[in-house]
């Protein structure tokens, strides 16, 4: 079983059903039914529902089409608050890559191409 990263945005906010349905909307930026929702955020339909509802009592998302029983939904994009969580979510995943850039790059510096540490790290 492959287990998922979990993003900034989920570290930060908590590892809660809202936030990872959140973070899986941003990820996929297309039209999604409740199932491929709950499938891809990994949440239980009734909690799902709810998350939904709340959403679109906030304009947060909007649904678009039916395709037989099936509800789509997906970013109302031309909604203030959806803007900005969007590019909330983005600065703190540019910042997690940037620091997790830096880190392997310490890394490096500090092993030679040996593979071995290098001492003068350790008499700092």
């Amino acid at each position: 079983m492959q287990t998922k990263t979990m993003s900034a945005f989920v570290e930060i906010m908590g590892n809660s059903s809202a936030a990872k349905v959140i973070d899986f909307l941003i990820h996929v930026r297309k039209d999604c039914s409740l199932a491929e929702i709950m499938q891809g955020a990994n949440v239980a339909y009734a909690t799902l529902r709810r998350i939904i509802e709340a959403m679109k009592n906030h304009d947060l998302i909007i649904e678009v089409s039916e395709s037989g029983k099936r509800k789509k939904y997906r970013w109302n994009e031309s909604s203030f608050a959806v803007k900005h969580l969007i590019s909330f979510y983005s600065s703190l995943s540019e910042n997690s890559l940037s620091k997790q850039a830096s880190r392997v790059a310490e890394t490096e510096t500090a092993t030679d191409a040996h593979g071995n540490k290098d001492s003068s790290s350790d008499n700092m």
